[in-house]
């Protein structure tokens, strides 16, 4: 009974994958758009691996925090980035991709929602950022399970 399960919440998520890949691209400002490169790069990152280029995405002279699925909520570059040296830097780091990015402009300030389809299931993720001498870094990830797929994937949410 596990495999069949474990079977269908594979072919449900490559499903979710296929139907993000060809979802329209949703309406955004020049200004919006301006943070998704930080939110990519931070993405690559997590996806390679690279400790350093996760050091350089996150801010050095904002308060910073993350919350990883299940655990608690951690404050504090020092904190923060150990936390991201033992994922990154353990066995199990987990593969992952992001789909349906939408960024939200406040300013310096800026957060995006977007999608991170794991091997296991998917989560919605909020990211934020702030302007600092015109790059954009982040100050706060959270992530956690999501009961739908992305927005105009096709599927009910």
């Amino acid at each position: 009974m596990i495999e069949k399960v474990l079977v269908v919440r594979r072919l449900a998520i490559a499903a979710i994958v296929v139907m993000a890949a060809t979802m329209p691209p949703l309406a955004t400002t020049a200004a919006e758009d301006a943070v998704l490169p930080a939110n990519a790069a931070f993405y690559r990152a997590f996806a390679e691996r690279d400790i350093p280029a996760m050091e350089e995405i996150w801010a050095r002279d904002a308060p910073i925090a993350v919350i990883h699925p299940g655990w608690p909520g951690l404050n504090g570059r020092e904190a923060v980035m150990r936390s991201w040296r033992a994922i990154l830097g353990g066995p199990a780091a987990p593969a992952i991709e992001v789909v349906g990015a939408r960024a939200h402009l406040y300013g310096d300030t800026a957060f995006v929602i977007c999608y991170e389809l794991l091997a296991d299931g998917v989560m919605i993720a909020t990211n934020v950022f702030v302007r600092r001498d015109g790059a954009w870094k982040m100050v706060h990830h959270q992530a956690g399970p999501t009961a739908g797929p992305p927005p105009g994937s096709g599927q009910p949410t």
